[in-house]
């Protein structure tokens, strides 16, 4: 293997998420909150990383990074922000 290189999942053993534009993305719904979004992929046997983003203006940002429990390699599955408006 290459330096950089990552193992690829078989097409027959990855997740289909479907879409529905500006609604969703698989379990992710666009807006929701942190909590909610780990909640939901908690129930899909994902872990989750979360850490915040400095320098992001006057909002809060976190970064979440999401992995399938049982995944091998270093690479996150699927990554959200969020950012608090409310501060």
């Amino acid at each position: 293997m290459w330096p950089g290189q990552w193992a690829v999942t078989a097409e027959s053993d990855r997740d289909r998420w479907d879409c529905e534009p500006l609604e969703r993305v698989g379990p992710l719904r666009f807006g929701a909150g942190l909590r909610e979004a780990t909640t939901v992929m908690d129930a899909r046997a994902f872990t989750s990383d979360a850490a915040p983003i400095e320098d992001f203006g006057p909002f809060e940002q976190t970064r979440v990074r999401f992995r399938k429990a049982d995944a091998s390699g270093r690479q996150a599955d699927v990554v959200a922000y969020f950012v608090d408006s409310s501060v």
